[in-house]
Order: C-alpha cells, then sequence, then structure tokens
C-alpha cells in the first residue's frame, strides 16, 4: 500500500467549463494529483480516480453513456448549482455531488480522504483516527448548539427580530446532529446497548413527524397496528434512521402515489413493519440506500452500504425486502425477537 509521499491521485475532467476546470486546478494544485482534460466520454481511455464533470454535459445521451464507462473510471463526481434537478436514473452512477458554491471545501474534503483511505496506517490508526474524528465532530456540534442559543438570547433583544434564518439555521444543526448521531449507531452498531421499544408507538410517532411529507405527495395514509405485538429490543436511533430512509426513497421515487398503507404484524418468534404504495411507477435506483446513515444528502456506493446492511442484519436481527408488482409497492422490515 502507498504512503502519502508517493500517492498520485488521478483525476479525470470533463472540461465543458473552462472557469470550473481552472477553478479545480487551482484547489489541486497542492495535492498529489495528475489531472487530464477531456472533451467527451469517448476520450477516457485510462485509468482514474475520480472522474468529474459538470451540469452542462448533462443529458439522456450522456447518461446512457457514462454508464458504457469502462470499470477503471472508479468514482464519479457531479459537479451541479443547488437548484440543478439531478436525474433520478443518474445518481445511480454517481458517487460524488459537489454543490458549486462548496467546491473548494468539499472537493479537498473528497481528496483528504483519498489519501486517509490509501496511506500506510494499521487498522488500529485507522480506527483511532475515526474515534478522534467522531469525537470532535461531537464537540462541534455541541459548541454550535451552545453559540446558536446564545445568538438567539441576543438577537431577541434587538427590535425587528426576524426569527426566520436563525430557525432554518438550528434546523440544519439539528439535521448534523442527527446524521452524526446515525452514523455513530450504523458503524459501531455492535458496541450500543438495545432498549425495549413498542414497535407501534414508535413507528407511529415517525409517521406524525413525517406528516408534512406525506402531504405532498398523497392524499391517504392509512395505519393498521397489530396490538398483539411484544415489547421489542431495538437500536432505536438506527431503525428511526432506516424507517426515514425508506419514507424518503418512496417519496423519491415513485410517481402517482394514490395511497399508502403502513401496518405491523405479530409471528411469534419475529413481527414485521410493512408499507404497501399504490403508485404508477418506482425506480429501483435509490432501493439500497436505506441503510444509508447519510441519506438522503449523500448517496453512498454499493459497497459502503452493503457494509452497513450486513452488519445491521447480522447484529440487528433485521431484513428488508421490496417488491413492485402490478402498481403496488411492497416495503417489508422484518425483526426477529425469538431464540
Amino acid at each position: 500500500m502507498k504512503n502519502q509521499d508517493n500517492l498520485l491521485i488521478k483525476v479525470a475532467i470533463l472540461d465543458q467549463n473552462i472557469f470550473i476546470t481552472e477553478t479545480i486546478e487551482e484547489i489541486l494544485k497542492n495535492y498529489p494529483c495528475e489531472i487530464k482534460k477531456f472533451k467527451n466520454l469517448s476520450e477516457v481511455r485510462e485509468i482514474c480516480d475520480y472522474f468529474i464533470f459538470y451540469q452542462e454535459s448533462v443529458n439522456d445521451k450522456f447518461i446512457d453513456e457514462i454508464f458504457q464507462l469502462p470499470e477503471f473510471v472508479k468514482r464519479k463526481v457531479l459537479i451541479c448549482d443547488k437548484n440543478f434537478s439531478i436525474p433520478t436514473r443518474l445518481l445511480e452512477a454517481l458517487q460524488d455531488i459537489i454543490n458549486i458554491k462548496e467546491l473548494d471545501f468539499l472537493l479537498k474534503e473528497l481528496m483528504d480522504y483519498h489519501i486517509l483511505i490509501h496511506s500506510d496506517k494499521t487498522a488500529q490508526e485507522q480506527i483511532e483516527l475515526v474515534q478522534r474524528l467522531m469525537n470532535d465532530s461531537s464537540h462541534y456540534i455541541n459548541s454550535m448548539l451552545v453559540y446558536s442559543e446564545a445568538l438567539r438570547n441576543a438577537l431577541s433583544k434587538r427590535s425587528g427580530f426576524d426569527p426566520e434564518l436563525l430557525i432554518k439555521f438550528e434546523k440544519i444543526i439539528k439535521d448534523f446532529e442527527d446524521e452524526f448521531l446515525s452514523f455513530q449507531n450504523f458503524m459501531f452498531i455492535n458496541k450500543i446497548p438495545l432498549q425495549f421499544e413498542d414497535i407501534n408507538i414508535f413507528l407511529q410517532r415517525i409517521l406524525r413527524e413525517r406528516e408534512n411529507d406525506f402531504k405532498t405527495k398523497i392524499n391517504e395514509l392509512k395505519y393498521f397496528p397489530d396490538y398483539t405485538l411484544p415489547m421489542v429490543k431495538i437500536n432505536p436511533i438506527a431503525l428511526r434512521k432506516i424507517i426515514n430512509n425508506l419514507i424518503d426513497i418512496v417519496l423519491l421515487s415513485t410517481k402517482e402515489i394514490t395511497s399508502i398503507e403502513i401496518s405491523t404484524k405479530n409471528y411469534k418468534k419475529n413481527l414485521s413493519i410493512n408499507f404497501s404504495i399504490n403508485c404508477s411507477n418506482f425506480d429501483k435506483t435509490l432501493r439500497y440506500q436505506i441503510y444509508n446513515p447519510f441519506f438522503p444528502r449523500s448517496i453512498l456506493e454499493y459497497a459502503f452500504v452493503n457494509y452497513f446492511r450486513i452488519k445491521i442484519e447480522r447484529l440487528l436481527k433485521m431484513s428488508i425486502q421490496n417488491y413492485f408488482t402490478e402498481n403496488k409497492l411492497t416495503f417489508v422490515i422484518r425483526i426477529d425477537f425469538g431464540d
């Protein structure tokens, strides 16, 4: 394995915007990068760690061609404006999406991560580094919450204070905190004690929290709990994230939803949480992201999602299936609790 001193990161850029390309070159000038620029996909014939392209390139023909790129084109990175509507079909091919306004920070983060993964570190060093980063992140989150409260108190004393921007800022912090906790629980799922929960009440709380999201897509939502369910030991943060991911996938990947029925069922040694959706179409592209602790903000490639899936299935005794036939989409979460 290479160390950082002789690690060379190969970057291919589909150069459709000279200003963005020059910005990328400036950002990467202090990294061990070999940058090659191309005008069309057919010119990309060499191994590259990152294939970068811009929203100007995206059309139906381009999406077809990107799926035909050789396997040696490893990570595909889209740089786009935050308002750019990414075609659902393209998401399956992407490993990274970078907002143009955060290009400097996010591109450096991507390179730093690549160097970390490919540098010559022992497994123990990597574990210690992850733990240190997580501890630092936790500290920063707590600090931001404290500062936000102090800012709120100071601004509230001013006449004409409009709290809308501060409310949005606090929501971003809270979302980041929730995402961080999800990652902790997915990553160290074997270290976190399970808790007894009433699944019916647990699910009802989530549905109440997502009520406004459902209203934007459907007119009819029904919930049928099985009151014979026993109390079950679960990791509540991990299960909450998985159910929320499932809901996001349904809302993002379906068309013309007429109704959703959600139910629970007791099978004596296991239970199931069932989502039955009547819709005209279901795009399967995002279905594996149900195990992604960062979804929907970030799409992870299958290898990482599968890593979390295996841990969750083995340690939480949980499995998830989905079916789509005759305009009916079904997700089933099954949790074992028998001996």
